[in-house]
């Protein structure tokens, strides 16, 4: 089976990449760490928005870096510090989650707590993605969590093939093939977001369909027996 494989944990230092706009100046590496303002060495996530800030998520929370200094959110009602999974909304704002089920969300340039996910995780782990800039999934035990950012429309998706009281423990949401909105599950392989369900997804022998877009240059995926 496919086994997932984040390397991004064991970063010590992140490096950017600054690119000059004269022709014929060589690039310029510019190395940043707790020596810089970083709150923490242990980097769990990067994301560029729309504007080109980064966002880093790490193991005292999140950050955001201008190319000159950071700027480190935070929550009073967080249950533990650590973010990741980190995406942007149509409206522009940044979405992450911790490991003890909170989903957050920074606002007007403050942390919010969107929701509290732990009663329904045995992991106390939630992986979140945003398609489309508007659709907000939530990966539960039982369920995958849905909402319409635009028009509020809230649901539980879960496929038709199994019980309502059965797992459906989603560890990976990603998008695939064609801009397929890809689940890969615990227990029971790949499936899909089609026509507002959850269906099974025909795998390719050999294959892993997810390959993450912002994430490419800290995150593996490799196949072999688990």
């Amino acid at each position: 089976m496919f086994k997932f494989i984040s390397l991004k944990p064991y970063l010590l230092v992140i490096t950017f990449f600054l690119c000059h706009l004269s022709y014929g100046q060589s690039p310029v590496y510019k190395k940043l760490g707790v020596e810089s303002g970083l709150p923490s060495s242990e980097v769990l996530d990067l994301f560029t928005d729309n504007k080109g800030l980064v966002w880093i998520g790490h193991r005292k929370g999140i950050s955001s870096f201008d190319g000159s200094t950071f700027k480190t959110y935070s929550n009073p009602k967080q249950s533990s510090l650590a973010l990741s999974d980190i995406h942007q909304d149509y409206l522009g704002r940044i979405w992450c989650h911790n490991f003890t089920g909170q989903v957050f969300y920074i606002d007007n340039d403050s942390l919010k707590l969107f929701e509290d996910f732990n009663s329904n995780l045995i992991s106390n782990y939630s992986s979140i993605f945003i398609y489309r800039g508007k659709e907000l999934f939530i990966s539960e035990d039982y369920a995958v969590f849905y909402k319409n950012l635009e028009t509020g429309t809230i649901k539980k998706l879960k496929p038709k093939d199994h019980a309502k009281d059965s797992a459906f423990r989603v560890t990976l949401i990603e998008k695939g093939p064609s801009q397929k909105l890809l689940f890969q599950t615990y227990y029971s392989g790949f499936y899909e977001y089609k026509d507002s369900e959850i269906v099974p997804y025909k795998l390719i022998e050999n294959q892993n369909p997810i390959l993450p877009e912002h994430k490419n240059e800290v995150m593996r995926f490799i196949s072999g027996p688990e």
